[in-house]
């Protein structure tokens, strides 16, 4: 017998909404996130996404937790065709952001989980998306710097054209979101 994450679930998420996803874990949010970032596919149904989608789940090209995060940085950024100017501003903004210390210049996988996480969140986050998924994965770390983290959110929600939140602070989906679907055992409970 198969069992689904989700059941009959249909979304219309236009350009400039903030959409929140709340509900229990297994509540299905996760894998709503996973089927528009393209990491999983539907059985039955179909998914049109348009636009670029930044996520904490999808894979960056080029990062190699065996080499520094500066290190990353320079490939990401030679990846992406950014300007020798623009690869230096990134690598300050991410070392002041992912306030690291020696680690910045270590393997990445050296880092705690943590730090991998405020790693990956920096570089999601350091460009501009159509669509913005964000699944409660910045706790990363301390209060400082999930305080660092909601403020760089801010400055993100004003971009893009879509943003996704899953998360179980309803304050949180408040703040970020002007809808909400409640998710009640992989349905949409209103």
């Amino acid at each position: 017998r198969s069992q689904y994450a989700l059941h009959d679930i249909s979304l219309h998420i236009c350009k400039n909404q903030r959409i929140g996803l709340i509900g229990p874990n297994g509540a299905g949010k996760t894998t709503i996130l996973k089927v528009v970032a393209g990491i999983l596919r539907p059985t039955h149904g179909q998914i049109s996404v348009k636009g670029t989608v930044g996520s904490l789940f999808t894979n960056i090209p080029f990062i190699n937790s065996n080499i520094s995060p500066r290190e990353n940085i320079i490939q990401y950024s030679e990846f992406r065709g950014f300007s020798h100017t623009k690869q230096k501003m990134l690598i300050e903004e991410l070392r002041e952001f992912m306030d690291i210390g020696k680690y910045f210049d270590q393997p990445l996988h050296f880092g705690s989980a943590g730090m991998q996480t405020r790693f990956h969140f920096g570089l999601l986050t350091s460009e501009p998306k159509d669509i913005l998924i964000i699944d409660e994965g910045i706790g990363a770390g301390d209060q400082f710097f999930m305080e660092k983290a909601e403020r760089r959110l801010d400055a993100i929600y004003k971009t893009a054209s879509i943003v996704i939140l899953a998360s179980h602070s309803n304050s949180l989906i408040k703040k970020f979101c002007e809808r909400a679907l409640i998710l009640q055992d992989g349905k949409i409970a209103f």
